[in-house]
């Protein structure tokens, strides 16, 4: 799960946080988090043992400018050894910044400024996809940044803003979003495809021509084998379009609508308004997961069900019922961690603003067909409720938080560590060295030291 950002509206000092735990994979140890503390600006990295939480055993200083706004947008890289951080909104009284910090060795990069609208690590650590607004030319674009030749590319060259980017599972092509708009009230929404090593560019068709604005298309996700995009088109819940799930082949150049819960409601004759979300998880190269929560005004109550879908047959299937708004596959055991709300009516009113879920921490796995899915209980009522799940490496452990207010939020007042065998797991909570609770905490990943 990739970390959008974090708006905290208090000047505070940024501190990253080790964990290590004893059953991780070869070079790594522990998992990751920040505190924004109300002090001067500073920062540090500790290395805390959360099974015997005794002083931390090293200690690294995370430098932050004193004219910088607190960094709201902090990603981790694959390996664990690189955080890429940065402001997640425009601020008039600070400078625009980007910073690497290497957690092994201590070295810094800065990259040139500007407003940062996305950036993701490739799966292979070796570079940083960006898509941000130049300082100077006040212009949009999305830029590849290396690390080993520590050396940094245009990719787009369109001046477009890119909301959001993704990697495929190779680390070779780069899925853009894109939307441009002719004029203040329509926009053309599609996405675009660069594969890197060739700076070949292949743009889909336009989705919708004449979208209103903020129709864009996001939660980009490649198939494992890189050929498959799913996408959600109508993310902007102010925008007055259908809010469907997309699959677009990029061999083929074929686009294709899975879903059509929302679309009646916006063809001709239709009330034009018709709340959905959807939740979208590859388990294969050939199976797509998608969990919808949909309805249509004239109901009293929302739908809530998630689907399977095959790739080979073309063919989109019940599942189970209930939605789940965060799921994440075990790398090595085919385990998917869900959170996984309990049907029941939450409609209240004609837009749902706030979505009210009962939920509970489940493990799934498919069986042989794919046709069904086999709940695996592993003390389910047992384990807090809780969210931003990541698997440790080898699969072995799942880390998860516990908002104070609730789930979904980054902000963390728990972590939850569980042995996906077992189902054992051990709390940790985070404190400042006079024992007292940070003003926030988010959490970053699984790193090395």
């Amino acid at each position: 799960m990739r970390i959008r950002g974090f708006l905290v509206l208090i000047a505070s000092t940024l501190l990253i946080v080790v964990s290590p735990m004893t059953t991780l994979a070869q070079n790594r140890a522990g998992f990751a988090y920040y505190v924004l503390l109300d002090l001067p600006m500073s920062g540090q990295v500790r290395f805390i043992d959360f099974a015997d939480p005794v002083p931390e055993t090293q200690v690294i200083d995370l430098p932050i400018e004193s004219n910088w706004s607190v960094p709201t947008l902090p990603i981790l890289s694959a390996d664990g050894v690189w955080i890429a951080y940065a402001p997640s909104i425009e601020s008039a009284d600070s400078v625009p910044y980007l910073r690497l910090l290497n957690i092994e060795t201590g070295e810094i990069r800065d990259l040139d400024s500007g407003y940062v609208l996305d950036m993701a690590w490739s799966p292979d650590s070796h570079s940083l996809a960006i898509s941000r607004r130049l300082s100077v030319s006040q212009q949009f674009d999305v830029f590849i940044y290396a690390i080993e030749s520590d050396t940094e590319r245009n990719v787009s060259n369109d001046g477009l803003a890119h909301p959001e980017i993704a990697w495929s599972a190779n680390s070779e092509k780069l899925v853009l979003s894109t939307l441009s708009c002719p004029d203040i009230e329509h926009c053309v929404s599609r996405i675009q495809v660069i594969s890197l090593d060739a700076d070949l560019r292949q743009s889909s068709q336009n989705f919708l021509d004449f979208v209103p604005i903020g129709a864009e298309s996001c939660k980009l996700e490649w198939s494992p084998d890189n050929r498959f995009i799913s996408f959600v088109l109508g993310c902007n819940a102010s925008a007055d379009v259908a809010r469907e799930v997309f699959l677009w082949d990029t061999n083929t150049e074929q686009l294709m609508q899975l879903t059509n819960f929302t679309t009646p409601a916006y063809e001709p004759g239709g009330m034009r308004v018709s709340p959905g979300s959807y939740e979208i998880l590859w388990y294969d190269a050939n199976t797509l997961l998608i969990s919808a929560f949909y309805g249509l005004p004239t109901e009293q109550t929302m739908n809530q069900m998630t689907y399977i879908y095959r790739v080979n047959a073309a063919d989109l299937q019940p599942l189970f019922d209930g939605y789940v708004f965060e799921w994440l596959l075990n790398p090595f055991a085919g385990q998917i961690v869900a959170n996984r709300a309990t049907p029941h009516d939450i409609y209240s009113q004609p837009i749902i603003q706030d979505l009210s879920f009962v939920p509970g921490i489940t493990l799934l796995t498919l069986n042989d067909t794919g046709a069904r899915s086999e709940v695996v209980d592993i003390n389910r009522f047992d384990l807090p409720d809780g969210c931003n799940f990541h698997w440790s490496p080898d699969g072995t452990t799942l880390a998860y938080s516990i908002p104070p207010m609730g789930c979904p939020d980054l902000n963390t007042e728990q972590f939850v560590f569980v042995d996906a065998a077992t189902g054992e797991y051990s709390e940790f909570t985070p404190t400042l060295p006079d024992g007292s609770a940070p003003l926030a905490v988010v959490p970053l990943g699984w790193v090395s030291r």
